[in-house]
């Protein structure tokens, strides 16, 4: 019999501030936290986290010259633990896993080290500064910070990194020794990226601020670049109950899948998209008629919302069009590799609250992108089981089915 694994802890950052409650109300009640670029001279939108100090969470000086994806990753860790009610002191710590996930890693330290060079040559290096510049940095120092010892694998996969993470998770914990596995994904707006984004005219460039992510919508023109961390405390259904933890629900169904198609490109026909829909919903042991909702992973892109609906079309069948469709990405913008995990914890949140927050900007529907979005409002709806979805450039996909926990 398969186990079954639960999420007891959610933590998250992003351009909405701090805490999954605070991300909750602004989604639900439609809100845009997107804005012109205020940290570098680009011109252009970003959904940045404001009024940020990594010292009003964690008093380690030494966190103080880390990189933001770092941070944002080692913030969100700590809001999952709360919010777990684990006591890391008691957890035996080799038992402990972590799998973290970047789009982009630290391009932050990574630009620094290429100026020095640059400027003076590699003597001006900071070696502190090249340890901070490496993928899996952020894990590292967050195993090390919190002492726990067992596998900690980072998983560079663009904009499914985060669910390719939680596969790994998934994996990690048909091991008996390991106990939980910290899901992490993290990525920071940064100049570089947002210049190499704009050089590939993959970004917005929708007149009022606010409006700049539109989802599905027909007037979409481009991506709104962002930033953010989540955690999610991942662990057998079992033993979550045994330490009296509170459950947000069951992770049913996971796949991830590749197209093959070409380079920096996906399938137009949305195959990818749905053979890693079809395959979460066979790990899970449903069919179409079991998913209340879908929150996709369209980010307003006019190619990529086009797939992703002929996916969901291909995947869901005659039931497609009636299932609600939503993407958050139109109030927090494209992070990158939190993306997906920002969708798993907006799917936990709407089974625990029976809503389904909207799609914001959406005025003028697409023929191409026949679906039932919701649109603008939230929608209150009885949920047992939602589908998320994530989707990269390059061709890689995920699809995450989580439901109520059967428990109680």
């Amino acid at each position: 019999m398969k186990e079954r694994i639960s999420v007891s802890g959610i933590g998250m950052i992003g351009p909405f501030g701090t805490g999954k409650e605070t991300y909750w109300q602004g989604v639900v009640e439609g809100r845009s936290f997107l804005g012109p670029v205020t940290r570098y001279d680009v011109k252009g939108l970003a959904g940045e986290v404001k009024d940020f100090s990594i010292s009003n969470h964690f008093k380690d000086r030494r966190a103080t010259r880390l990189p933001l994806i770092t941070q944002y990753a080692l913030v969100a860790t700590m809001e999952a633990i709360r919010d777990a009610r684990l006591d890391m002191n008691r957890c035996k710590s080799d038992s402990i896993a972590m799998a973290y996930g970047t789009g982009n890693g630290s391009s932050e330290a990574v630009a620094k080290i290429c100026r020095n060079l640059l400027a003076t040559g590699q003597k001006s290096v900071d070696p502190l500064l090249f340890q901070e510049s490496v993928f899996n940095a952020p894990a590292s120092f967050i195993s090390i910070h919190f002492g726990m010892k067992g596998p900690c694998v980072t998983l560079p996969m663009g904009m499914t990194a985060g669910h390719y993470a939680l596969a790994v998770a998934l994996n990690l914990l048909k091991d008996p020794a390991v106990s939980l596995v910290l899901v992490v994904s993290s990525d920071q707006v940064d100049k570089s990226v947002h210049e190499g984004l704009g050089h590939l005219r993959v970004l917005s460039s929708n007149g009022r601020e606010e409006e700049g992510s539109r989802p599905f919508d027909k007037t979409r023109n481009g991506l709104v670049f962002s930033e953010g961390a989540v955690a999610l405390v991942v662990e057998r259904a079992s033993d979550a109950r045994e330490r009296g933890a509170r459950i947000y629900g069951e992770i049913a169904g996971n796949a991830v899948s590749h197209d093959a198609y070409r380079v920096a490109d996906n399938n137009p026909d949305g195959r990818g998209m749905s053979e890693a829909m079809k395959r979460a919903l066979a790990d899970a042991g449903v069919g179409a008629d079991a998913i209340g909702c879908v929150i996709a992973a369209a980010h307003s892109s006019r190619r990529n919302d086009i797939m992703e609906t002929r996916g969901i079309k291909t995947a869901l069948g005659s039931r497609a069009r009636s299932i609600p469709v939503t993407s958050i990405k139109s109030s927090i913008g494209e992070t990158f590799g939190p993306g997906g995990l920002f969708n798993v914890a907006t799917a936990f949140l709407a089974l625990r609250d029976g809503v389904v927050p909207p799609t914001i900007n959406y005025r003028y529907p697409d023929p191409e992108c026949d679906l039932d979005i919701v649109a603008n409002r939230a929608r209150v709806t009885s949920l047992d089981t939602v589908m998320c979805n994530s989707f990269n450039w390059c061709g890689m996909y995920g699809s995450t089915i989580v439901r109520r926990n059967e428990g109680g």
